[in-house]
């Protein structure tokens, strides 16, 4: 039987006098080639929307339009630089292109992050989704 993982909120600490909260989560995991394919296609989406090439999002970003047509697929990872390079070449924030997990899949932490990390991820996705609105 496996542990449901916990998160544990910055100032539930019980150095501070604070009471440990847990809340149970659901299970977290999800299959990264989907990530890959969904972050794929809001980025072409977002390209699209702005009517903008894959070799003109490329020279923008320092890649090739064969690395936007893979990253497109879902078939090229992508390194967090990389991402922020495209979502500022297209006028928008990364947590645009996470929002679109929301829809398709749960967001996927590992339980071993911080709980600041976990603060700052959740902010972040929760910012995007009210951008959106």
């Amino acid at each position: 039987m496996s542990s449901i993982p916990t998160f544990h909120g910055v100032d539930d600490c019980p150095a501070r006098g604070h009471p440990l909260v847990t809340f149970p989560m659901a299970d977290p995991r999800i299959d990264p080639i989907a990530v890959y394919k969904i972050i794929g296609g809001r980025i072409r989406d977002e390209r699209r929307k702005h009517e903008l090439t894959q070799d003109e999002l490329a020279s923008r970003v320092g890649l090739k339009r064969t690395s936007i047509t893979n990253v497109e697929k879902g078939t090229q990872k992508l390194l967090v630089h990389t991402l922020v390079d495209i979502a500022r070449s297209l006028g928008t924030s990364p947590a645009t292109f996470f929002t679109a997990l929301d829809a398709e899949a749960p967001l996927a932490l590992p339980d071993d992050l911080s709980a600041s990390v976990r603060n700052w991820i959740v902010h972040s996705v929760n910012a995007g989704r009210a951008q959106q609105r």
